[in-house]
C-alpha cells in the first residue's frame, strides 16, 4: 500500500482494515511519530518512511518483527535504540540522511541484515554492534565524522561493498581490512590512507574506487 506525498501525520484507518498488509510506503509526509497501533500490521515486511519529520526513531517499529526492509532515510533521527534487536528478520536498513550520533550495540542482533546505509549522518564512532553483523554485504559510512575504523571490521566476513567517502578522519584504515576475502568494492576519497596489504589484494575480485571532494 502506498500513501506517498499525501501530507499525512497519521496512518490511514483503511490500512488496518485491509487483510495481510505486507508493504507500506508513507514517503514524503509529515509524520513525527508512529502510533502503537502499527504493531497490528503483523504481516508487514516492507516499510518506507523516508522524508518525514521524525526526530527520534519511532520505537513502535520494533514490534514489526517480520520486517525485511526498513527505510527511514531523509529524516532528523539522532539515534538507533536498543529495541532494534527485535527486528531479527531485517535484511535492508536505510537510515541515511539523518542526524545519527548513536547506534545501540543491540544492532548486533540483526543477523539477517545484508545492507546498512548510514551515509550522511553525524557519527563519530560505530560502537561494537555493527562489527558483529556477520551477514552484512553492503555498508555505507560516507559523509560522517568517524575518527577510526576498528580492527573488528575483519568480522564482517561477507562484506562485498564498503563505502567510506567523506566518512571522517578514517586514516589509516586497519590492516585487518585485508582479511575481508569477499570484499569486491572499496570506495574511498583521496584523504584515506590504505594499509599496504590492500595493494596485494587488488585482483579481479577487489576494486578500489577513489572519489574526489
Amino acid at each position: 500500500m502506498s500513501y506517498n506525498w499525501k501530507n499525512l501525520t497519521e496512518i490511514p484507518q483503511e490500512v488496518y482494515t485491509t487483510d495481510r498488509v505486507s508493504s507500506l510506503s508513507l514517503f514524503g509526509n509529515h509524520f513525527t511519530e508512529l502510533e502503537d497501533s502499527i504493531s497490528k500490521l503483523e504481516d508487514l515486511e516492507l516499510l518506507y518512511l523516508g522524508k518525514n519529520d521524525f526526530t527520534s526513531f519511532p520505537k513502535s517499529i520494533c514490534n514489526l518483527t517480520k520486517l525485511r526492509v526498513l527505510s527511514l532515510a531523509n529524516n532528523d533521527i539522532d539515534s538507533i535504540p536498543d529495541c532494534i534487536c527485535k527486528l531479527k528478520n531485517l535484511e535492508v536498513f536505510n537510515i541515511n540522511n539523518n542526524n545519527l550520533v548513536y547506534i545501540s550495540d543491540s544492532i548486533a542482533q540483526l543477523k539477517s541484515l545484508t545492507l546498512l546505509n548510514l551515509d550522511r549522518n553525524n557519527l563519530t564512532t560505530l560502537g561494537t554492534g555493527i562489527y558483529q553483523l556477520d551477514s552484512l554485504q553492503y555498508l555505507n559510512l560516507g559523509n560522517n565524522n568517524i575518527d577510526s575504523i576498528s580492527a573488528s571490521i575483519q568480522n564482517l566476513n561477507h562484506l562485498k561493498e564498503l563505502r567510506l567517502v567523506r566518512g571522517g578522519m578514517l586514516t589509516p584504515l586497519p590492516e585487518e581490512l585485508c582479511r575481508l576475502r569477499m570484499l569486491e568494492l572499496l570506495v574511498i576519497d583521496q584523504f584515506t590512507v590504505l594499509p599496504t596489504c590492500v595493494f596485494t589484494k587488488i585482483t579481479n575480485r577487489l576494486r578500489i574506487q577513489i572519489e574526489e571532494f
